[in-house]
């Protein structure tokens, strides 16, 4: 969902009782311009709410797509109730197996708590978020034919006739 178009595309799913307030819808568009401005994308969407039992945390997705001979380059950025926006970090190979053991369980809200140890290392809640948001992405991401074209320059963009 385009942040630029929020308040408008909020009202489909507003109907099924899932959606974002005032103040929620305020400190996403103040992320977006603070996330667009710091990270030099090309476009921020909302990528979604993930609902925690003390605590939900909100998932921007950045695109980049000067400068890349590929699909855009994808960067996540995340926030609780505090909205202090943060990069979402890359989930590390070594954790890979302990985070796919804890995929049924909910998210509680508090990133900081350690869930586990793996190899040395605390697994926090911010580790399972990462690895959980890029898992949804990987297997529910899809790009219709015709939405993007590849400039003269090698470069994908969008097709503004699509």
């Amino acid at each position: 969902m385009e942040i630029g178009n929020l308040e408008q595309e909020l009202k489909f799913i507003n109907k099924t009782g899932v959606g974002l307030n005032i103040e929620e819808r305020l400190q996403m568009e103040m992320g977006f311009n603070s996330i667009t401005d710091k990270f030099d994308l090309d476009q921020v969407l909302l990528w979604g709410k993930v609902t925690g039992i003390h605590s939900d945390y909100y998932i921007l997705m950045g695109l980049r797509m000067r400068g890349t001979l590929s699909f855009p380059q994808k960067t996540y950025f995340w926030c609780n109730k505090a909205f202090h926006w943060g990069q979402l970090p890359e989930t590390k190979d070594s954790l890979v197996s302990c985070l796919q053991a804890m995929n049924n369980s909910p998210f509680s809200g508090q990133y900081e708590q350690v869930l586990k140890h793996s190899n040395g290392t605390d697994v926090t809640e911010l580790d399972r978020l990462a690895y959980v948001v890029r898992q949804i992405e990987g297997d529910c991401a899809a790009v219709p034919v015709g939405a993007f074209k590849i400039m003269p320059t090698q470069e994908v963009r969008y097709n503004d006739h699509f």
